[in-house]
């Protein structure tokens, strides 16, 4: 199978160490359009020497996400990266894997990077991150500032400090949902007519903040 028959099933992939494929390249970049491509996980085609992660092959991932950086085998098994294994591929046949190279990786904060770089589905990003993440986020503010505000009045402490504190909370939650609007703005390149949408809401949601906050501004600097 040369370089052209990009429509031929050609690429295995390995994920926590099953592999799986062979797969055509359309069908590769589609599975990486809907998301169901990870960043540690690892291609190989007829001719190449080794599996390559799928962040190192060139034009899968949009947009590109930087390279982890390799790691150096230690008296406690750190697991070399895939080409320091010196695995050689024989013709038509992906090379074999060890159990220590394909170690599961911590993948505690995935979802955020994953949300950060603009690797999410855009669905994903929008509704769950987006629409329910940040009404989470809003009322886990309003009941940590009612909270504190409670407590304020039942020790019957009331003073202008008050103000900044019971603001910190709300402060977190738009520290969130820019950090959202980040990572769905990311999501939305190259989606069509619902990543202009996506773009869109995220333009007017951002104006009408702004246009909110200079009226308040507006307001208790003219009482």
């Amino acid at each position: 199978m040369g370089e052209g028959s990009s429509a031929q099933p050609q690429w295995h992939l390995s994920r926590e160490g099953k592999q799986y494929g062979p797969f055509s390249t359309p069908e590769l970049f589609r599975m990486a359009e809907l998301g169901q491509l990870q960043v540690d996980d690892l291609l190989w085609k007829p001719g190449y020497e080794a599996w390559k992660p799928v962040s190192a092959v060139p034009g899968i991932l949009t947009p590109p996400v930087p390279q982890p950086a390799p790691a150096h085998n230690n008296s406690a098994g750190t697991a070399l990266p895939i080409e320091a294994e010196g695995f050689s591929a024989a013709p038509g046949q992906a090379p074999a894997l060890s159990n220590t190279t394909l170690a599961t990786p911590k993948r505690r904060f995935d979802a955020f990077q994953h949300l950060w770089r603009g690797q999410l589905p855009l669905g994903e990003a929008f509704w769950l991150f987006g629409i329910v993440g940040s009404l989470v986020s809003v009322l886990t503010a309003a009941t940590i500032a009612a909270g504190i505000a409670a407590i304020f009045n039942y020790v019957g402490l009331v003073s202008g400090a008050i103000f900044f504190v019971l603001v910190l909370p709300f402060l977190g939650a738009l520290i969130y949902q820019a950090f959202v609007f980040v990572g769905i703005w990311r999501a939305a390149s190259g989606r069509g007519f619902w990543g202009i949408l996506a773009r869109t809401y995220i333009v007017f949601a951002v104006s009408l903040f702004v246009l909110k906050l200079g009226s308040l501004v507006y307001v208790l600097t003219n009482e």
